[in-house]
């Protein structure tokens, strides 16, 4: 099976991105919000509309549910899903997928998803595998869906400075939006117990080394799992996106 896949497209440049703000996230006033009951981001109500494919979800529903996924008592992120290496395996055949191939993957991702639901991989995966069984509402809808993560992940900083990084949830959430932004990543570098720096080699102000990440709120709520056993290196990659968000709803 075909290892690269795209499933969205989107153009994303810094300073023309279409962003309205490049902030931090207001975690406390987040944590208010999907506790309150009476509130528009109350988050049983919030994830409910995620789980069901709900496609007018806004970027401002999107932060809440992003940075607000740590208060949930799923969020484990320091832990790996044993799926996964299931899912690399079916994903990475060479010869011709069967049915039951794609009827598994499909279960695998989500499963994934499950425990991880901004997993900006396994979505693309799920959306890919939709796409090749003929559901292409759903494969749309989750096209949507990583443009709108990716979309909050960059509105939480310029990722241009140390003082402005891009908030993450799960380390692999920079990699994999690097690699959606076709940025030629190199080995990242810890910089304090709360941000990281990845080196890119492309990137398009040349007086630009790279971009910054706070990863503050992984440690934040999995310090419990800090001694398990180390996440393998996934294979699975993302082909560069080329166009404008054309499935922004």
């Amino acid at each position: 099976m075909k290892r690269f896949f795209a499933v969205a497209v989107i153009i994303i440049t810094f300073g023309v991105s279409g962003l309205k703000a490049q902030v931090a996230p207001n975690l406390g006033a987040i944590r208010d919000s999907i506790y309150n009951t009476s509130s528009r981001f109350y988050y049983p109500d919030l994830m409910a509309r995620y789980q069901m494919m709900d496609s007018t979800l806004t970027l401002t529903d999107y932060h809440y549910l992003y940075y607000g996924y740590p208060e949930q008592d799923t969020y484990m992120p320091l832990l790996d899903n044993s799926a996964k290496a299931e899912l690399e395996n079916i994903m990475g055949k060479r010869t011709t997928p069967t049915i039951k191939d794609y009827e598994r993957a499909i279960v695998l991702a989500q499963t994934i998803l499950k425990a991880e639901p901004f997993n900006l991989r396994d979505i693309n995966a799920l959306a890919y595998l939709y796409a090749q069984t003929g559901n292409d509402k759903n494969a749309e809808i989750l096209m949507q869906r990583v443009s709108m993560i990716c979309e909050t992940i960059m509105s939480s900083g310029t990722g241009l400075t140390e003082d402005s990084p891009w908030w993450i949830t799960y380390f692999n959430h920079a990699l994999d939006l690097l690699a959606i932004l076709n940025y030629k990543q190199e080995q990242p570098i810890i910089l304090s117990r709360t941000v990281e720096f990845i080196p890119v080699s492309n990137m398009p102000n040349k007086r630009d080394k790279g971009c910054y990440f706070n990863y503050s709120e992984i440690y934040a709520h999995g310090s419990e799992y800090m001694n398990d056993i180390k996440a393998p290196k996934r294979k699975m990659e993302f082909n560069s996106w080329e166009q404008t968000r054309k499935f922004r709803y």
